[in-house]
């Protein structure tokens, strides 16, 4: 301590004071150098793997280096490009280096030039098959049986039906249906006789796939794909596939000579016009469609302003006025209970609407004594020696007046007749004065008479048959009134051995074929049915008969090809 001089107060020392180490006891705790040195350890290794993380999230970042470019050699320099006008390019943002290379084409991403398809790959290259492929693919329907009826062959039969309309396949949609035949009849148990085949005609699955088969037949693949474009415009088809009736409607008519596209042409047009009673009217419309396949003129065209002055039938028009009249009951002989074997000689009629009109006002005959009209046409001597021309008009009124000959009187007795529904025909043959004509007409649904307006001496004559142009005998009509011919049971029949021998035939079935054949012919009552069936008419037309020539000039002959008989006809 020192004292302060002014103050005279001590004050404390400001020299150290050495410390002694005994008196002072201040706690040391010792720390181990290993332990120091692995902290500083764990340290740096955490401050490493951060460092090492952030510099590969870095480089992840980064966009893609751009290739190398090569270096051009003489060897690989490309040959220089012919001199193009320089385009100087719009100003645009720099684009990144990433972004310039992208836009530069690498080999690598050209494509690939497949090989060509020549013979000897072509199966290798994949192609779609056809709905006719698939359908040949198919395996048989299911034709026999009762589990044929049930609905899941009903189901498959739909199916491909609409397959084959969609897929314009109706040549393999047949074959099908021939396949499925061939395998269904080898399991049905024969009979004996003529009942050999009364099992297939029993099975209605199997009978309608051989009515389907045949039918189809009459048609080219051609016909029904130019008119059957949809499910819309298949439903005619669909409908008729499907009718059992009409079917055999139309086989029993159709004649080889028969132009089938424009018979299909006439049904696509009815079917729209008058759908809901066509199956009524199905039979006229097959008459119509035979008889107007070719072109009919009208020799004799007058008519109302009502009509019109018509120089040709109306196909359309006759079918739709025939059912109009049908309807409303103005016919002597209805339509609707008439096959289309009768009705080719109802709508044939050579004559304008007017007159088939005048017909229903005018005369009033019963059926059956409808060749009364013929008398009721005096004779014209004048006409038949001297040629004379009488009418003002070539007219049903006009010859009820005025009179004429024979030819005259046929015209008007048969075409009256045609008009009120009822089968008519004009017969023409020779006499010992020179060429005459008469009528013939069916003057109930199972008699046909060629007596109307014959005389004593006149020869068989003959009739032009409206659906094939071709002659008909007197004879012939005449057997069409025996009761075997007359029967519809025998007829379809016959013709249904016939369109089974058909099939026989399109399978190389020789034996079964010509036994078919047999069978058809013994079931008609004697061999003249080989040569008189009303549906297959032989024999050429006679010239010089003069009711031939007055209906040639209505009915052009154009189609002239010999019938087969019975015994050696295959439908088509």
């Amino acid at each position: 301590m020192k004292r302060d001089l002014k103050s005279g107060v001590r004050q404390p020392s400001t020299r150290p004071v050495p410390v002694i180490a005994e008196r002072i006891h201040d706690p040391v705790v010792p720390v181990p150098p290993d332990k120091d040195q692995a902290t500083l350890r764990w340290a740096l290794w955490i401050g490493g793997c951060a460092v090492f993380a952030v510099v590969v999230g870095l480089e992840m970042l980064k966009p893609p280096a751009p290739a190398p470019l090569a270096v051009e050699t003489p060897q690989n320099r490309p040959a220089a490009p012919p001199p193009v006008t320089p385009v100087i390019p719009l100003p645009a943002q720099p684009a990144s280096l990433a972004e310039k290379t992208q836009s530069v084409p690498r080999p690598e991403d050209a494509p690939i030039p497949l090989p060509p398809v020549t013979p000897g790959n072509r199966e290798t290259v994949a192609e779609k098959p056809t709905e006719a492929e698939r359908l040949a693919a198919e395996s048989v329907m299911l034709l026999a049986g009762p589990d044929a009826q049930r609905d899941a062959a009903i189901s498959r039969d739909q199916d491909l039906l609409k397959r084959a309309i969609q897929g314009k396949a109706w040549n393999a949609y047949r074959g099908l249906l021939g396949k499925s035949l061939k395998a269904s009849l080898a399991k049905l148990a024969p009979g004996q006789g003529v009942n050999r085949f009364d099992a297939l005609w029993q099975e209605p699955v199997l009978y309608q796939a051989l009515l389907r088969w045949r039918t189809l037949g009459c048609f080219s693949e051609a016909d029904i794909t130019s008119l059957v474009t949809d499910e819309y415009t298949g439903t005619f088809i669909k409908w008729l596939l499907h009718n059992n009736k009409a079917m055999e409607e139309l086989l029993l008519t159709i004649h080889p000579k028969d132009n089938s596209a424009k018979m299909l042409k006439f049904f696509m047009d009815t079917w729209p016009v008058n759908e809901d009673k066509y199956a009524k009217y199905f039979a006229l419309a097959v008459a119509c469609a035979v008889v107007f396949d070719e072109p009919m003129g009208i020799p004799h065209p007058i008519g109302k302003a009502k009509y019109g002055e018509e120089s040709s039938v109306n196909p359309l028009q006759r079918y739709l006025w025939y059912v109009k009249k049908n309807e409303k009951g103005k016919l002597a002989a209805p339509v609707h209970h008439q096959s289309a074997r009768d009705l080719i000689w109802v709508v044939c009629a050579p004559v304008s609407t007017s007159e088939l009109e005048w017909s229903l006002d005018k005369m009033q005959l019963r059926r059956k004594n409808w060749g009364h009209a013929y008398g009721m046409v005096k004779y014209l001597m004048e006409r038949a020696v001297n040629g004379l021309n009488p009418y003002k008009e070539y007219s049903f009124a006009e010859i009820l007046k005025e009179g004429g000959v024979c030819a005259d009187q046929s015209y008007f007795c048969v075409n009256t007749a045609r008009a009120q529904g009822i089968p008519a025909m004009t017969i023409g043959g020779e006499t010992n004065s020179g060429g005459h004509a008469w009528a013939g007409i069916k003057i109930d649904s199972n008699e046909w008479t060629t007596g109307v307006g014959r005389i004593a001496g006149a020869a068989k004559g003959q009739a032009a048959n409206p659906q094939t142009r071709d002659a008909i005998s007197e004879q012939e009509i005449q057997l069409w009134n025996d009761r075997y011919h007359q029967s519809p049971v025998v007829t379809l029949s016959v013709w249904r051995h016939l369109w089974l021998a058909d099939f026989f035939a399109a399978t190389d079935n020789v034996t079964d074929n010509a036994a078919t054949i047999h069978l058809a012919n013994n079931i008609g009552p004697t061999p003249k049915l080989n040569i008189s069936f009303p549906m297959v008419p032989r024999g050429m037309p006679n010239a010089r008969s003069c009711a031939n020539a007055a209906e040639s000039n209505a009915i052009p002959a154009n189609k002239r090809i010999s019938s087969p008989t019975l015994s050696s006809a295959k439908p088509r």
